[in-house]
């Protein structure tokens, strides 16, 4: 994970095309809280208020207006803080490969915080395992705040099988189905699909960017995947470039 410090300035140039700028490593920055809070709350009561908006996400919302004034601080602090930002996006590559159901993990130092991987394949019944079928397979990686799901990334692949060996491969597709961070922007490059005769896969590049007022951009990526096999098996990976 990378962190540098940018002017918005220089972010204005940049994305103008501007030219290239000098970055220096951020040092420890003082959040204003309080204003970065009514802001926040700003953003998100837009969020649940438009005709689109998921019921998932207004749970969410109707969760985080249920915390007390010093939880919500404290989540707000989650959110913006860069040094978290980090220990996050490096916590989700400390699992490279996981392999069906779920299993959640702690961040130290950071009450109340989790991040959780969820392996989803469709149940088979013994007699089904042999003939010929197609399978979906879906990898869940997500980040809760106080219980509130702030962050969450899908993976999918399209596979048939014969209950011998996997016969082919169809569409995958990589994409955040979760994004209540509006500092947090992710990106997506070379997705491709392959398979052999025990295993499919999808895997794309994933970049991600958080655009700090007055404090800089912190940054990082790295290689998402999601497979399934001819046993009905399924699992994912993330690796951090």
């Amino acid at each position: 994970m990378k962190r540098f410090l940018v002017s918005l300035l220089s972010i204005m140039i940049l994305v103008a095309g501007g030219g290239a700028v000098n970055a220096e490593t951020i040092k420890d920055h003082d959040l204003n809280l309080q204003e970065l809070k009514v802001e926040y709350e700003e953003w998100f009561k837009k969020v649940v208020s438009s005709k689109t908006a998921r019921e998932d996400v207004i749970e969410s919302y109707n969760q985080y207006n249920e915390l007390s004034e010093e939880e919500k601080l404290i989540y707000i602090d989650y959110l913006y803080n860069p040094k978290l930002q980090e220990v996050l996006m490096d916590a989700l590559a400390t699992e490279p490969e996981v392999t069906s159901g779920q299993t959640t993990q702690k961040i130290d130092d950071y009450k109340g915080i989790e991040v959780t991987t969820e392996v989803v394949t469709p149940p088979v019944t013994t007699d089904k395992i042999s003939i010929m079928a197609n399978r979906t397979a879906t990898y869940n990686r997500y980040v809760t705040f106080l219980k509130i799901k702030v962050f969450q990334t899908t993976s999918v692949v399209d596979y048939s099988h014969n209950g011998t060996r996997v016969t082919g491969v169809g569409a995958g597709d990589h994409y955040v189905s979760r994004n209540l961070n509006p500092t947090l922007n992710i990106s997506w490059s070379g997705k491709r699909q392959t398979y052999s005769s025990t295993r499919a896969q999808s895997k794309v590049n994933m970049q991600w960017n958080f655009v700090h007022k007055a404090i800089g951009i912190t940054y990082g990526g790295g290689e998402l995947g999601v497979w399934g096999n001819h046993k009905n098996k399924a699992g994912g990976w993330f690796n951090a470039h």
